[in-house]
């Protein structure tokens, strides 16, 4: 092999090199940051949570002027009059419990995304990092009861995280006309105390203030 050649094979490797390395670069950043901006998000949302800490039974509204919203962490589009879509598979919630620590009842107003290529979606419900429910929802539900164990609620604080199997555009399937991904719509939570005839009495006085 000529010098001259040496010397191209040796700038290729080179050049090769820095485009490897910028590359992993850019895919670094952007990881990091879509990390900082979730946990930005959570971050926000859980600092407000603490400061407006829930008495039970509690109702949140979520949806366009609704104050309950800055419960919401990462992962929602802008809300609607009736609710708010998730934008991506995964999406939060923080919350703060005030008062003596017993197991509670989620109660959720929600509905899956589905289409007919998109026709089987689920819904997995963890709390503070722990699966406590996968949900199959047809359409829209009215109200889903998720238990949650005294020994799963952390001095109060909820990490709620919505994970769905399928976020969908509308558009992009072919199937409707709104642009964006679409996973699960939040109406509404209750969360009751779960303590014997606590719960059926708190659903009362929560239909009572609807």
């Amino acid at each position: 092999m000529t010098s001259t050649a040496s010397i191209r094979w040796a700038l290729f490797a080179c050049l090769l090199i820095l485009g490897c390395g910028q590359v992993a670069a850019y895919v670094f950043f952007r990881t990091q940051s879509v990390d900082f901006i979730a946990r930005n998000h959570d971050a926000t949302a859980e600092e407000y949570s603490h400061f407006h800490r829930l008495t039970l039974p509690a109702r949140l509204r979520f949806g366009s002027g609704k104050s309950d919203m800055q419960y919401l962490g990462d992962g929602w589009h802008l809300p609607e009059s009736d609710g708010v879509w998730s934008s991506g598979r995964d999406a939060s919630v923080e919350l703060d419990l005030q008062g003596p620590m017993t197991g509670v009842v989620l109660r959720l107003g929600v509905s899956l995304y589905g289409s007919p290529k998109s026709p089987n979606n689920r819904l997995r419900l963890s709390v503070n990092g722990k699966t406590v429910a996968w949900l199959p929802i047809a359409g829209q539900e009215s109200g889903i009861d998720v238990p949650i164990p005294h020994d799963l609620i952390n001095r109060g604080t909820l990490h709620l995280q919505l994970h769905v199997d399928h976020c969908e555009s509308p558009l992009r399937e072919r199937t409707g006309s709104d642009p964006r991904r679409l996973g699960v719509m939040l109406e509404w939570i209750d969360i009751l105390r779960l303590d014997g005839n606590g719960a059926t009495d708190a659903v009362s006085s929560l239909e009572k203030a609807k």
